[in-house]
């Protein structure tokens, strides 16, 4: 029998969440020079089409439903053993490490000379794509073809979500006021992380309800679309390259 789920956190850490101190919000910050500085930079409709994107890609990625539902699919659906699922997992760990250290050197080396050739929103759509061409990947997985497709697929999606990040969180805290950078950050962080156990519980329901791979297709539909709102924004689209920083 499975050991009771604790829904709540760990009795240690109650002491030191109830001493959590705020400091005094600063009526200076929400001036209309400091809010007015976004707008002065680029369009302010950029950061909600920036954290759509990016939580819909949550939702149904890697960390959110893809995550949720992958051992089972793999035990049942593709009938691997519990040592050849451990050996898919270890294999996929490191080609996504791999694919992360690429989408890294691919961020702090080439972006200037992407972004000059093919444009700032170019790079965002593209990156954006490629979580979702690793999930098309995973959906190419049979039992023969299970350690080579999850592991091509976590190398593509690490390799798009790092070239992804560094551009978004570039271009966002390009255009926020220094006093404004903590509240954006948590601000865009609680929409896009808080998507990750909504697609995880969205995914174990649809799963439990149609079938496996049926609700994969589902969620693969899902991850492909992340990249539409960035598509269809005109203001990220046409970017041609990070803003000038903005001005305290």
């Amino acid at each position: 029998m499975s050991p009771p789920v604790v829904p709540v956190p760990p009795a240690p850490h109650v002491p030191y969440a109830l001493r959590i101190s705020c400091a005094p919000l600063s009526p200076a910050l929400w001036s209309a020079h400091t809010v007015s500085q976004f707008g002065t930079q680029i369009s302010f409709f950029v950061f909600p089409v920036l954290a759509l994107a990016t939580a819909i890609g949550n939702l149904a990625g890697p960390g959110g439903a893809l995550s949720a539902l992958l051992p089972a699919f793999a035990l049942r659906d593709l009938g691997l053993s519990p040592g050849r699922l451990g050996l898919a997992l270890t294999v996929g760990n490191v080609c996504a490490l791999i694919g992360a250290l690429i989408g890294a050197l691919i961020g702090a080396l080439l972006t200037g000379r992407l972004i000059r050739l093919f444009g700032l929103g170019r790079l965002l759509v593209a990156a954006k794509c490629l979580p979702g061409l690793g999930v098309l990947l995973l959906a190419t997985a049979t039992p023969d073809r299970a350690v080579p497709a999850l592991a091509g697929a976590a190398g593509i999606t690490a390799c798009g979500i790092t070239v992804y990040n560094i551009a978004q969180v570039g271009l966002r805290q390009a255009v926020t006021p220094t006093a404004m950078q903590a509240r954006m950050n948590a601000s865009v962080r609680f929409v896009i992380w808080g998507t990750l156990p909504i697609g995880a519980a969205a995914r174990g329901l649809l799963g439990s309800t149609i079938g496996l791979r049926p609700g994969s297709g589902w969620w693969r539909r899902v991850s492909l679309f992340s990249c539409v709102p960035l598509l269809l924004t005109r203001d990220v689209r046409t970017l041609r390259d990070f803003p000038a920083a903005a001005a305290d």
